[in-house]
């Protein structure tokens, strides 16, 4: 099963909806997470049309030209009910091709700190409830220095709350190949910044379900953001599996104390 990630900067562009037809159709996309769609009602119906009949969306409008979201999945591979919507959180469960069901929750977060709080409550407060449980978006934060290049770091409270949110659901981070920095600003010289903005992730119980998966950074076109592919098989091989560790777990105060009692 194949998923697609992209904050697209927009549905609404010829060459926009050009790509996102091309990766649907050589990436065979089961389920596709577009967010920052700058999309109203209106707009979400003409970008629809450009799908054919064998496809199913759920949306979150965007409040004027501000963020948006649009998941869409192939209806005949398996059943997607959506559950719950909230300002900047889509949250559906998939069942049918998978072991068990998942929730994927899709997320395009805010900028301001005491609204990105609101949204990690929100999720916090499904961490408990769930099965295999899969976070895709552009979560407007970074974990620290190393997710980010150009122009100086400072260290600030989004990232502090971003890494609790991590550790306290104790959520990891898919490996993923291709670029390091999948947002760019696009501008020249010195002025030219690069971030880790968009990830993956996911709890031990969706590893266990979903025992081999490859996560690639595809080429940036059309947006200030590259197309993150999500491939999953379901069989498993022999091979040992690999120990995962999360950059963002060395944040947190209880990470020293979780080692050192060993």
């Amino acid at each position: 099963m194949n998923m697609l990630l992209w904050n697209c900067r927009g549905v609404s562009g010829k060459d926009t909806v050009s790509r996102i037809k091309n990766m649907l159709k050589n990436h065979q996309i089961m389920i596709c997470c577009l967010v920052e769609t700058r999309a109203d009602a209106p707009r979400i119906l003409r970008f629809v049309k450009h799908l054919d009949n064998g496809w199913h969306w759920a949306t979150i409008p965007a409040l004027g030209f501000s963020g948006g979201i649009i998941t869409f999945w192939r209806k005949n591979n398996f059943v997607v009910t959506p559950i719950s919507r909230s300002r900047y959180i889509l949250h559906m469960v998939i069942t049918g091709s998978t072991q068990q069901p998942w929730l994927i929750s899709t997320v395009y977060n805010a900028q301001r700190l005491e609204d990105q709080k609101v949204a990690w409550a929100e999720l916090q407060g499904l961490s408990d409830k769930v099965g295999p449980w899969i976070i895709a978006g552009d979560f407007n934060a970074i974990s620290g220095p190393q997710d980010r290049q150009g122009g100086d770091f400072h260290p600030c409270m989004k990232s502090v709350h971003f890494n609790a949110f991590i550790y306290n659901n104790h959520l990891t981070e898919l490996n993923y190949s291709g670029s390091m920095f999948i947002w760019c600003n696009n501008q020249s010289g010195l002025a030219r910044r690069w971030a880790r903005l968009d990830r993956l992730l996911v709890n031990h119980q969706w590893l266990e379900t979903v025992p081999n998966y490859a996560v690639k950074h595809l080429p940036r076109s059309q947006s200030d953001h590259n197309p993150v592919l999500l491939q999953c098989s379901f069989e498993r091989n022999r091979g040992t599996r690999p120990f995962r560790f999360n950059n963002s777990w060395i944040q947190s105060d209880l990470c020293l104390h979780s080692v050192t009692s060993i």
